[in-house]
């Protein structure tokens, strides 16, 4: 807070000042959420390895789990868009604050941030796809019996997951 001959004077928070704001929470939770849509598949998959096929208590348990974690990634992922909008939004408003220049750039910025939407529904669609991928991997085939991937089972051991 600064002082003009003694007065305390309040400094006005700029549209664009909001806005950038906004949107640095929003691109710190869009990393949070691909890392967690990136490891949650292999999380999966190692912990339905633990599973028995009998479907019983410890199955009810990996489905309320898997839906927990899944309604929370969607959470997060709706949180980050109203963020990013309301960011971009306040920053488009506050065009005009800093001069012609910065007018001009928000043209140019509004381009980004609709491939920017486009790159996150893609991303989103991606890691939803390889999730439900993963799962339908556990069926095997009609037999019955599976064998993970070796992939999988190093991200079990990596998990400290043990299938046997």
């Amino acid at each position: 807070m600064a002082s003009y001959f003694g007065a305390p004077m309040f400094v006005v928070e700029t549209q664009t000042a909001r806005g950038i704001r906004s949107l640095a929470n929003a691109i710190t939770i869009y990393i949070v959420v691909a890392i967690l849509a990136l490891i949650l598949p292999y999380a999966m998959y190692a912990l339905a390895g633990q599973v028995p096929s009998d479907y019983g208590p410890s199955f009810l348990a990996f489905a309320i789990g898997f839906l927990a974690l899944f309604c929370g990634l969607l959470a997060l992922y709706l949180v980050l868009i109203i963020l990013a909008i309301n960011g971009f939004w306040s920053v488009h408003k506050g065009k005009t604050e800093y001069g012609i220049a910065h007018e001009k750039d928000m043209g140019r910025a509004m381009t980004f941030f609709i491939a920017a939407i486009a790159f996150f529904f893609a991303s989103m669609a991606v890691s939803f796809a390889s999730l439900v991928v993963s799962l339908g991997s556990l069926a095997g085939p009609a037999g019955g019996t599976s064998t993970p991937s070796p992939v999988f089972a190093d991200v079990s051991a990596v998990l400290g997951c043990s299938s046997r």
